[in-house]
């Protein structure tokens, strides 16, 4: 628990507000179908800041919208918004499975 909130205390204030700034008003509505490479969305089981729900929507949405798409979505058991510090271990795994298809 300390690391998670040591992670977290260690993030400037400007920085959560700017992205709170920016989830809530974008400056543009991003075109998924200008994505040309390989796409992994992870959260955790339990993120109510970005939920699975709404995670798994966008990886549906970069689906639909790219040509050829190649979008994996991962749900890490048991964590909250940081599963990297919480769940360490499956996101890792995640994400080396997806970084060695690439090789």
């Amino acid at each position: 628990m300390k690391t998670l909130f040591d992670s977290m205390a260690a993030i400037p204030a400007v920085t959560y507000r700017d992205a709170l700034n920016c989830f809530t008003n974008p400056p543009e509505r991003f075109d998924f179908a200008k994505l040309s490479m390989p796409v992994l969305m992870m959260t955790g089981e339990y993120d109510r800041l970005a939920p699975p729900s709404e995670i798994r929507a966008v990886a549906g949405r970069i689906r639909d919208a790219v040509s050829r798409p190649d979008v994996r979505f991962e749900v890490i058991p048991g964590a909250g918004h940081v599963c990297n510090v919480e769940k360490r271990e499956a996101y890792n795994r995640h994400l080396l499975t997806f970084l060695d298809r690439l090789t």
